[in-house]
């Protein structure tokens, strides 16, 4: 399963690397990559991009949706229709 997260966040990281035009501002695929924090990779656009192209694959390579809570009071509205 580790390794199944890992190739999902590896994909996602590989698609986003795909838009910065930059070589030097794309995020090197090593387990050991700061994605947050102090010595982050991402801002936070760039985050919610990863986010969500790391649902994406996992709705391509898999028989379950899943779907990224946006808000709290979005998620009520839906549970009501």
């Amino acid at each position: 399963m580790e390794a199944r997260a890992l190739e999902i966040v590896y994909g996602a990281v590989q698609a986003l690397n795909e838009q910065i035009e930059n070589p030097d501002e794309r995020i090197p695929l090593a387990p050991e990559s700061t994605l947050l924090g102090k010595d982050a990779h991402l801002d936070s656009l760039s985050l919610a991009t990863l986010l969500l192209f790391a649902e994406q694959r996992i709705e391509d390579t898999s028989a379950c949706a899943s779907s990224f809570p946006t808000s709290g009071r979005s998620r009520l509205r839906r549970a009501r229709l």
